[in-house]
C-alpha cells in the first residue's frame, strides 16, 4: 500500500493525485517539491536542512538524498555556512541554494518590424538580449521588407485555383 502525504497547503489537491505508485515517482515528488521551494525563493536565499523539512514536510534523510542528487546534477549549490549562532554545538548546518546557471530561459517576441530575444538564468535574471529590425530586401522588385504584408498576384494556374476549370482539351 502507498503511502499518502499533503503538507497543509496541499489540501486542495485530491489525495489520490499524491499517491506514489513506484519508489521512482516518490523520489521525483520528492524532487519536485523541493525544486518548487528553491525557485519560489528570492534570489540567493539558501536553506538548511531544518528549514526544507518545515517547508515540505519531507523526513531529515529523505531531504538530504534528494539535495545530493540535485547537487551532483548541477540542480543546487552548497552555500557558504550561515552565521555563527551563539550557544550552538556541533558543525555548521549545510546550506543549500538554487543554482541559477544550471539552466536558461529564452524568451521570444516577434514583432511586425523586428524580433527581440531575451535569455535569463533560473533566477530570472537577464544574461543576454538582443533585438534585430527587419530591413527592406533589396532584391525585392517592390522594396518590401519581411515585416510589410506583400500583395500576392492571383494564380492562373487551374489546379490551385479552385474558381477556374480547366477547359476542354
Amino acid at each position: 500500500m502507498s503511502r499518502v502525504w499533503a503538507s497543509p497547503a496541499e489540501k486542495s489537491i485530491p489525495t489520490h493525485a499524491l499517491v506514489a505508485t513506484s519508489t521512482n515517482v516518490l523520489r521525483r515528488s520528492n524532487t519536485l517539491a523541493l525544486l518548487k521551494i528553491f525557485s519560489s525563493a528570492s534570489a540567493g536565499k539558501s536553506f538548511t536542512t531544518s528549514e526544507l523539512i518545515e517547508l515540505s514536510d519531507l523526513t531529515r534523510s529523505t531531504i538530504l538524498a534528494v539535495c545530493d542528487d540535485l547537487l551532483a546534477a548541477g540542480w543546487i549549490a552548497e552555500s557558504d555556512a550561515g552565521p555563527r549562532v551563539e550557544g550552538t554545538r556541533g558543525r555548521p548546518s549545510r546550506r543549500f541554494a538554487l543554482n541559477p546557471g544550471a539552466a536558461h530561459v529564452v524568451g521570444v517576441d516577434l514583432g511586425f518590424s523586428s524580433v527581440t530575444c531575451v535569455v535569463a538564468d533560473l533566477l530570472g535574471q537577464i544574461v543576454g538580449r538582443s533585438r534585430r529590425a527587419f530591413h527592406s530586401r533589396p532584391d525585392s522588385p517592390s522594396g518590401s521588407s519581411i515585416g510589410r504584408p506583400r500583395r500576392r498576384r492571383p494564380s492562373t494556374n487551374p489546379s490551385t485555383t479552385p474558381e477556374l476549370k480547366p477547359g476542354p482539351s
